[in-house]
């Protein structure tokens, strides 16, 4: 019983996994693919979960997530079976994720809008590397 539940557990995490990392196209094949933000969401349904953390109530939502992850995990102090200690872990676990949810989502969606926009070439550093091919190319004016 205790095998089969770590069974599930592990592939429920794999596709978990799974649907969160997604494929980066390669930005030197043809044109740009539209960016492709995590979970598939798009980016009107990215900008409305940056602006929901704004709001007044996600305070309060996240305030009241946060105590009731204090007592389901204070649980898991208790004298527990196996199997009940998983399942205590697993509902920990699952509180924690909701609670970085769209904290997680954005920083994903701002990764990825920073590896697609299209930005100059950085700068070269200077005087930084003396003798190497920066030094040359910033001391021939």
């Amino acid at each position: 019983m205790t095998s089969e539940t770590l069974r599930q557990f592990f592939r429920s995490r794999a596709q978990q996994a799974r649907k969160l990392v997604q494929p980066n196209p390669n930005p030197r094949v043809g044109p740009k693919a539209p960016a492709s933000y995590p979970l598939g969401l798009t980016a009107d349904q990215v900008q409305s979960l940056r602006q929901l953390q704004s709001t007044p109530q996600w305070r309060t939502y996240t305030e009241a997530l946060s105590r009731v992850y204090e007592l389901e995990c204070g649980t898991v102090f208790r004298k527990l079976s196996h199997e009940n200690y998983l399942h205590q872990i697993g509902i920990c676990h699952g509180l924690e994720s909701a609670l970085g949810l769209i904290q997680t989502i954005d920083t994903q969606a701002r990764s990825i809008d920073d590896h697609t926009s299209d930005r100059p070439a950085p700068k070269p550093p200077g005087l930084a590397f003396v003798g190497g091919n920066w030094y040359d190319l910033a001391t021939k004016r």
